[in-house]
């Protein structure tokens, strides 16, 4: 899609600080380094920003909107009233 490049620099953001309890006796998940959907967007641009400074790309890619990356973490069950 036009918006793959912004998707992996979101997953830069939010997967290395991500991690399980090394115990395993819950299924704790430790927060990643985004705390809302605009705070994942200005890292995901951040980090398009200086691949873009850098010359490792040409243009800034297209980001989407809050919305539309609000909308991709919905769950797709609809008989769900809560995620």
């Amino acid at each position: 899609t036009m918006f793959t490049a912004f998707w992996e620099a979101c997953r830069q953001v939010l997967l290395p600080n991500a991690s399980t309890e090394e115990r395993r006796q819950d299924d704790v998940l430790y927060a990643s380094g985004a705390n809302s959907i605009a705070d994942l967007k200005s890292q995901a641009t951040e980090i398009l920003q200086k691949l873009v400074s850098n010359g490792e790309i040409d243009v800034l890619p297209p980001i989407p909107d809050e919305s539309w990356i609000r909308l991709q973490f919905v769950p797709n069950v609809t008989t769900n009233a809560l995620a």
